[in-house]
């Protein structure tokens, strides 16, 4: 997950996440977040 995490964090384009997986939802915090 953390490769899969970097990956998706080092691209330009958008990126959606719909997840209940609480490491990457930490891993991701600091990212803009759009609720829906």
């Amino acid at each position: 997950m953390n490769e899969l995490t970097a990956a998706l964090g080092s691209t330009p384009a958008a990126v959606v996440i719909a997840t209940h997986d609480r490491q990457l939802l930490r891993d991701t915090e600091s990212w803009p977040r759009l609720t829906l």
